[in-house]
């Protein structure tokens, strides 16, 4: 070893198959010394097909992956243009090995090397190493010390094996699917196959073909999807993309998601009808895939029972009373165990029923001091493993090499306990959901500790249809690697050719996808068979058109086309170039002349002439003119009609796509700012703090590390808050200030106030603080109020105004500061009966419209919030429901889309009420807001008169 190699830090890699791969790969991007023991004799893990049976886990000869070659792949590797979307398990052992070698990953193997221990070394607190004891490949026990270790051997290592009733008796064979291997030897028997996780249902369906009657046993039913989603397409190429994860999933409840789906998965077939459907709903399980099982259930040759109640010598009788005498063999497809002895003892990690304390499912947190030691593939996605291991590997060597730093032990527990109440909350209890995990989701989880994560603003920046694949198109691996560290210069043009490569896989014949079958109108020749030079398979392949032969490389017969061809060292270009003539009622189509070039000089294709309307060209008979029987919509003549259906079409579109932007951005896409950076004070500055919106303010911007001061009328209420917030966030410092902005009208009352606030830097200023009258009122009605409406004037402006006067100086001279409004949905429609409140509301609208102009130059954001109604005393609303949230999850929206948006609602149910309103006509819009209004006013009118009733017979 050389000098220069022994500085680096050393790694082991335990395991060369698909977790452990990707890790060597990683080591060696952050130059570090790495070695990988590997205790087969080669690498593939799982995935390499084993004929006999080993103690190491296997795939059958048969499976398929369930994952599309796509989202399988590695980050910067992917897979071959022909290779199949759901790729055999040669071919994803293949695809290994031209990984191993294209990256020369062989020679930091060690082959037939067994890890006994790994323990830590000690010196570890100050070192972070660890000891590890292996027996090596001439049969030596040897240890050697490490400066972190990747566990990469996954968790299909132990079957898992029940006991049932009478299973002692029975003559038949048992086995587990971990031995399954192929179907010979099961010809003519009658099989019972336990379970309908993926395996289960793969057995059965193999020997389905083969076996004279197979059973397949359900304990709680499963739903079944299909690999082929609509229209040909895989199946997670369509679901996992960033609009249904990002967009999608917090919009629409879990009920309805579930309901969609499962209608979708009965369209294929009935789950009751056939003896599946579960109790639980499609997303509160692991799903099972696959394409076959609806065809051998009804043909009869797979039987779905329910669970075995016991066996009897010969047979087996099932939990509905059902009898099968004789039974030859049964497979148990029913999961593995797995543990850490391997890490001393399995006292670091503990595991029981499969659950396991894992920060992100692969480090301790007892190791939290240095994250030497990471467990790497312990995760069941609904998705690839692959590049979920890869990810955690960067994410493990970012941290190793000092590029970021992971949480603190605390922390860490906290994610723990967090990640496994929602497991919990979400999926059946079974030792199959304990390390589940949300593709995209877990992803973005990583990326942002590996500092690879997708910056989709950014991206639409540089390129808007670009960003737009990443948002609508399959989360592919490739788009953790545009940008972070060691970004790849190949990411943007690997996504872009993800669709072509799909549809690549899928076709029958090796033709180039992208050729065009039709030139895009219909000419007076009829659909007809030419032939072009496939350079791929360097033979002549037929194509059907409809068109003009709008390829000047498309022959009329295959000898025509090998006689010119057979000496092209390139594929030939796909289509002509099209001149239309000043009328467009003809096109004249131009040979390529650079399509001579690499020909054969032996190319004599004119020898014998050319049909009609074809001229000979370089050797070619192209098409010289052809008469058009339609013309090209886009060259027609348009009426004054369609060119107004066009604008207003346009302009719909405009309107829709801004209303979406403006719901679902600030939430969702756009990247919250660095608040502190832009504020530039420690303390923020909130009235009306004890309650509601205010207080929810109070608590979002604690927990965002800023100082507070609360100003509200009663001291109790603010001491309360005060200790709420110090027993939450002990870091912070809070102020708190009584003052009744509804008696403090004077402006000489509020100096005292004003003053003590301006000692301290403040970066933030909510101004929250307002007030209403009861119920919806005509202003003539309120002649015995006058006291009530005063107090709205005052409270509702006086506060706004003369706090942001006083704050300003010290931002302007800071050059830096946010200024937050809170107005009212009031203060963006003229609400009838509410005259006083909605036009104090406006007050505060046009206010900070102006403070944003004049303002903006000096770097202040000004911000205008229009909540509609939140859980608060004011709204009289106690419970939240999906259009009324609770206080703080208003604010914790709201504060996130401070310097992303001048004026909106901070709530995302919130803008999409008031993006429907403006999508209205204004009279609709104003009778809607005047009807429940007069609702409102009549509902509280009926209890005032009942409540009088009420009094006045309790009187008598």
């Amino acid at each position: 070893m050389s000098s220069m190699k022994g500085n680096k830090k050393k790694v082991l890699v335990v395991g060369a198959g698909a977790s452990g791969l990707p890790s060597i790969r990683w080591a060696l991007l952050y130059d570090l010394d790495v070695v990988c023991f590997e205790g087969s004799d080669d690498i593939g893990g799982l995935w390499r097909y084993k004929s006999m049976e080993t103690e190491e886990s296997s795939v059958m000869k048969s499976t398929i992956i369930n994952s599309s070659k796509e989202m399988s792949a590695y980050s910067d590797f992917p897979p071959e243009d022909t290779m199949a979307n759901y790729m055999h398990n040669t071919e994803m052992y293949r695809y290994f090995k031209m990984y191993t070698e294209h990256y020369d990953l062989l020679k930091y193997i060690k082959f037939h090397h067994m890890v006994k221990n790994v323990e830590r070394s000690p010196d570890y607190k100050t070192t972070g190493k660890w000891n590890v004891s292996y027996v090596d490949n001439e049969g030596k026990d040897k240890s050697e010390a490490f400066d972190g270790v990747l566990l990469c051997n996954g968790h299909h290592q132990f079957p898992y094996m029940p006991k049932f009733e009478g299973q002692e008796k029975f003559k038949g064979r048992i086995i587990h699917s971990h031995s399954y291997k192929d179907h010979k030897g099961y010809e003519d028997k009658v099989c019972v196959c336990v379970g309908v996780g993926n395996s289960g249902i793969d057995v059965a369906v193999e020997l389905s073909r083969i076996a004279k009657q197979v059973y397949l046993v359900s304990r709680r039913g499963t739903w079944v999807l299909n690999r082929v989603f609509d229209y040909g397409m895989p199946l997670d190429q369509e679901n996992n993309n960033r609009f249904r994860n990002d967009v999608l999933r917090r919009i629409v409840p879990p009920p309805v998601t579930n309901w969609f789906i499962e209608s979708k998965l009965n369209q294929r077939f009935d789950h009751a009808l056939y003896g599946l459907k579960p109790k639980h709903r499609v997303f509160e399980a692991h799903p099972t895939v696959n394409d076959e099982l609806p065809n051998r259930i009804i043909s009869g040759t797979v039987r779905v029972k329910p669970n075995i109640k016991r066996f009897t010598e010969s047979g087996v009788i099932f939990e509905d009373g059902t009898e099968v005498d004789h039974v030859d063999e049964v497979v148990l497809s029913t999961g593995y165990k797995f543990h850490f002895t391997l890490v001393e003892g399995g006292k670091l990690i503990p595991v029981k029923d499969n659950e396991v304390s894992l920060f992100e499912f692969m480090l301790p947190p007892e190791t939290a001091d240095h994250n030497s030691l990471a467990i790497i593939g312990l995760i069941q996605p609904l998705g690839s493993i692959m590049p979920i291991s890869e990810m955690q590997a960067r994410v493990f060597f970012e941290n190793l090499t000092g590029g970021r730093k992971l949480p603190s032990k605390m922390e860490m527990e906290q994610n723990i306990k967090c990640k496994k109440m929602a497991m919990e909350a979400r999926y059946v209890k079974s030792p199959r959901h304990t390390i589940q995990v949300d593709y995209i989701t877990y992803m973005d989880e990583l990326a942002k500790m590996a500092g690879c994560e997708v910056d989709l603003w950014d991206e639409f920046k540089k390129d808007p249809v670009f960003a737009y694949k990443l948002f609508c198109g399959p989360n592919v691996p490739y788009v953790y690697r545009l940008r972070g560290p060691h970004a790849w210069s190949g990411a943007k043009k690997t996504i872009e050719g993800v669709e072509y490569r799909t549809k690549l896989a899928t076709c029958a014949l090796a033709i180039d996808c992208s050729l065009p079958k039709d030139v895009g109108y219909t000419c007076d020749q009829q659909k007809s068979q030419k032939f072009y030079f496939d350079n791929r398979s360097k033979v002549c392949q037929p194509l059907y058109f409809q068109g003009c032969g709008g390829n000047e490389n498309l022959f009329k017969t295959r000898d025509e086309c090998l006689q010119a061809c057979s000496g092209a060292s390139s594929a030939l270009p796909a289509a002509s170039n099209f001149l239309a003539s000043s009328s467009y009622d003809t096109i004249v189509v131009a040979c390529n002349i650079n399509t001579a070039a690499v020909l054969s000089d032996k190319a004599k294709t004119c020898n014998k002439g050319c049909d009609q309307g074809y001229t000979c060209k370089n050797n070619l008979c192209c098409p010289t003119k052809a008469k058009m029987a339609r013309r090209i919509p886009c060259y027609c003549w348009v009426s004054f009609l369609g060119y107004v259906v066009m604008i207003v079409t346009a302009f719909v579109w405009y309107k829709a796509i801004r209303a979406f932007l403006r719901i679902v951005g600030p939430y969702m896409i756009y990247p919250g700012i660095n608040l502190k950076k832009r504020a530039k004070g420690e303390w923020a500055v909130v009235t009306g703090a004890t309650d509601g919106i205010g207080k929810g303010y109070a608590f979002e911007l604690a927990r965002r590390g800023f100082n507070i001061i609360l100003i509200s009328r009663s001291q109790e209420k603010l001491d309360n808050v005060k200790n709420e917030l110090l027993g939450i966030y002990s870091n912070v410092k809070v102020k708190t200030f009584a003052f009744d902005f509804a008696k403090s009208k004077d402006v000489k009352e509020y100096q005292s106030m004003i003053e003590d606030v301006n000692k301290l830097e403040v970066g933030i200023l909510v101004n929250n603080v307002g007030t209403k009258y009861t119920h919806p009122e005509p202003l003539h009605g309120m002649k015995d109020d006058l006291s009530d409406i005063s107090n709205i004037i005052a409270v509702n402006t006086m506060p706004v105004t003369l706090l942001t006067s006083a704050l300003l100086l010290q931002m302007v001279q800071r050059k830096g500061g946010v200024v937050v409004n809170i107005s009212s949905f009031s203060g963006l429609y003229p609400m009838s009966h509410w005259s006083v409140y909605s036009s104090t509301k406006q007050y505060v609208r046009w206010l900070s419209n102006i403070l944003r102009q004049e303002y903006a130059r000096k770097g202040i954001i000004v911000q205008t919030i229009y909540p509609v109604f939140v859980v608060t005393n004011m709204t009289k609303m106690k419970e939240p429901s999906f259009f009324v949230p609770d206080a703080i999850s208003y604010a914790r929206q709201a504060v996130g889309t401070i310097g992303i948006s001048d004026e909106t609602t901070g709530y995302m149910t919130h803008q999409l009420q008031v993006e429907v309103l403006n999508l209205l006509p204004w009279f609709i819009r104003t009778w809607f807001i005047d009807s429940s209004s007069k609702k409102i006013r009549e509902t509280y009118m009926n209890k005032k008169k009942k409540a009088k009733e009420a009094k006045e017979a309790k009187k008598e």
